[in-house]
């Protein structure tokens, strides 16, 4: 049966596709009189896999972590609670901090895929042919970015609000009373509805990551090309 590869029609997909193809790609110098050895390297990417798992998995702290702060007002036990709540966020900012969805890292990573790209364009020697390939780059350049855009904005949001639910965590550890539980009630309501707006997102771009990278045809190995 011929197999039917489903094509990429979309700036996110193509992004994807840019990322599925960054650590098969070897990093040529283009200098005559660099070793052999030195001449090439392999570009480093994050795995699509990876970060899908990543968006996925900071979903569910960021649910657990909400979850066992809207557990302190209705516990008999709210020391307890509160001790939980402190071990879920922990959790949330570490993942946090190692997550893909750093945007630094991403723009990094493009960086370093798109000059190498630039770069190994201008050895073709053909004008219309160079001219194509780096009509490509330009492309998918672009499309690399689109998919940028929407991780650095979850990015920013798991930012602000992990630092909306670190103070209500401080808040709570300076006075654990009814009253003071009752205090930060609306604080507590708005970083809930904050969260949960902040996990359909992640994993509605999870879904999207999943199912684009699943469609991408696979690369050559590098002994093919």
């Amino acid at each position: 049966m011929k197999k039917i590869i489903t094509p990429i029609t979309t700036p996110l997909a193509a992004g994807l596709l840019v990322l599925s193809l960054l650590g098969t790609l070897p990093f040529s110098g283009c200098s005559s009189t660099r070793s052999k050895s030195s001449q090439t390297a392999t570009i480093k990417s994050p795995s699509m896999a990876q970060l899908r798992d990543d968006l996925r998995a900071t979903r569910a702290s960021l649910n657990r972590t909400t979850e066992a702060l809207n557990r302190i007002p209705a516990s008999s036990s709210a020391l307890g609670e509160y001790n939980n709540y402190a071990k879920e966020l922990s959790a949330l900012q570490k993942l946090s901090a190692n997550s893909l969805l750093n945007s630094d890292n991403m723009r990094d990573i493009g960086n370093t895929f798109f000059t190498y790209w630039e770069q190994e364009t201008q050895s073709i020697q053909v004008p219309e042919v160079r001219e194509i390939a780096d009509q490509r780059r330009t492309s998918v350049q672009a499309s690399y970015n689109a998919l940028a855009t929407p991780l650095a904005s979850a990015h920013t949001r798991l930012t602000d609000i992990t630092n909306l639910l670190t103070d209500l965590r401080k808040a709570l550890a300076l006075d654990l009373s009814a009253a003071g539980i009752s205090g930060l009630h609306k604080q507590t309501e708005k970083a809930t509805a904050q969260s949960a707006e902040l996990a359909a997102s992640l994993e509605n771009l999870a879904t999207e990551v999943d199912k684009i990278s699943n469609a991408l045809p696979h690369p050559a190995p590098a002994s093919a090309k």
